[in-house]
């Protein structure tokens, strides 16, 4: 079964989306910057409590909260994706 995304939240040069996942594969959230010089955060509630993420393209890593909040930033004219620490 496919996963489809998930729009968690869009702002003025900031868009953020979920791929939830399946039994198979465990997910990814999408954070799109499109503002020219700065660096812009969200906070996003990703349904994933108590849970590590890694930033695939620099290894950072955020920790969500019990309710699965975690503030997730992407650098001027760039993006990030962050995964499960599984």
């Amino acid at each position: 079964m496919r996963s489809l995304p998930v729009n968690l939240g869009v702002a003025q040069d900031l868009f953020v989306m979920q791929r939830v996942g399946n039994n198979e594969k465990s997910g990814l959230i999408l954070v799109l910057n499109d503002n020219m010089t700065s660096t812009l955060s969200s906070a996003i509630q990703t349904g994933w409590p108590n849970t590590t993420l890694i930033e695939l393209l620099t290894n950072a890593t955020v920790t969500t909260d019990a309710n699965g909040f975690a503030t997730l930033s992407a650098p001027p004219r760039d993006y990030r994706i962050y995964v499960k620490d599984d």
